[in-house]
């Protein structure tokens, strides 16, 4: 089995393409919805659960302990290393980081990853390969690589698949350029192009093949200053209230009754967003309450310092991205966690209990 992660792939990309398209069309393909919010969406993947089971909503969440932080991202991924958690990531720029703590150690292929079991356990005694740009897993061992563009996740996957592992997971990362570019872009139209070309090379070398993406990407129409009007509400952040701005949600955390019904009128009367019901999009309750931004809209300033042309992270329900999986028929929208289930079907391997359903023989 081979599974094609194409980070950020916008369904229109496909009309686009030239063999994309062609595999779209004459094997099982459709859109594909994912979970809120961004570090919950390859969990469910990898899972086939919900994120009020694997537990996982975005990267970072509330540390109680409020533990000295450094801001080197070089210093906090060796200690990674050293430890042998290979989640890397880059820390907040803020001066709120003290607040947060990142939500993941382990990278995705290491046992017990996660509180429920990934692919990578399920097939623990298969043959298996990962190609995660910095980490290449084969098996439990690792190692690193530094580039990550088309060419070279190409080169390291046709070397590694000599070897005929069981399940090859591959990912390619470069539509994320669209964040800097936008989605209409001439940089993004060439690495659509080489996506493309990369994706005609390995489609042919197993019988069972899966592509998929874990969210699209649209352009940002407007910006919503969310900072300045929590700020005019006089609390204190830390005392009453913490809050972590991504640009298309806000996550907060209450400290007091009158703290939260103050932040939730305020929140009702805005018309940039909306309050998000938890079971309705399946979320854990690691936070008091999700404030979603329109489609379109993004929220200033994040707490990554960082502006964006284009963005996810909206409403999953309305921003779907796409799935292809050869040698089944049909075109059907579905949903990120029936990807597993399906896989494991194809694979002939007995499925655990998952929230997902499999698309074989649908």
């Amino acid at each position: 089995m081979i599974c094609i992660f194409i980070d950020a792939l916008k369904p229109e990309y496909i009309e686009k393409t030239t063999f994309l398209k062609e595999i779209a069309e004459n094997n099982l393909s459709g859109n594909l919805e994912v979970t809120f919010g961004f570090t919950s969406i390859l969990p469910s993947f990898l899972t086939g659960c919900y994120p009020d089971t694997h537990r996982k909503i975005d990267l970072f969440d509330l540390d109680q302990e409020m533990k000295p932080k450094t801001k080197s991202r070089l210093l906090i991924n060796l200690r990674l290393l050293l430890k042998n958690n290979r989640f890397f990531f880059t820390p907040l720029n803020s001066e709120y980081y003290k607040y947060f703590k990142v939500s993941q150690e382990k990278a995705w292929p290491q046992k017990n990853s996660l509180p429920v079991k990934t692919i990578f356990d399920i097939l623990e005694d298969k043959k298996l390969i990962s190609i995660d740009w910095p980490n290449i897993y084969i098996n439990r061992k690792s190692k690193l690589f530094f580039k990550n563009d088309c060419k070279t996740v190409l080169d390291i996957t046709k070397k590694l698949i000599k070897s005929k592992p069981d399940f090859l997971f591959v990912h390619f990362l470069d539509l994320e350029i669209a964040h800097k570019y936008g989605t209409t872009s001439n940089e993004l139209k060439e690495k659509l192009t080489e996506i493309d070309n990369a994706v005609r090379e390995l489609a042919f070398l197993d019988d069972n093949l899966i592509i998929f993406s874990d969210h699209s990407m649209d352009e940002v129409r407007e910006k919503f200053d969310i900072k300045e009007r929590l700020d005019s509400l006089k609390l204190d952040f830390g005392k009453d209230l913490v809050y972590f701005i991504g640009s298309t949600f806000v996550r907060f955390w209450f400290k007091s009754q009158e703290a939260k019904k103050s932040v939730e009128s305020l929140l009702r009367s805005l018309e940039e967003g909306r309050i998000v019901n938890f079971k309705e999009y399946n979320l854990p309750k690691t936070c008091d309450l999700i404030f979603l931004a329109n489609f379109g809209t993004i929220f200033y300033p994040n707490l990554f310092n960082t502006e964006y042309q284009a963005m996810h992270g909206w409403d999953p329900k309305i921003q779907k991205t796409f799935y292809i999986i050869k040698n089944l028929k049909g075109k059907k929208d579905t949903h990120i966690i029936n990807l597993l289930p399906t896989i494991l079907d194809l694979m002939k391997i007995k499925k655990p209990k998952l929230d997902g359903n499999s698309l074989v023989n649908e």
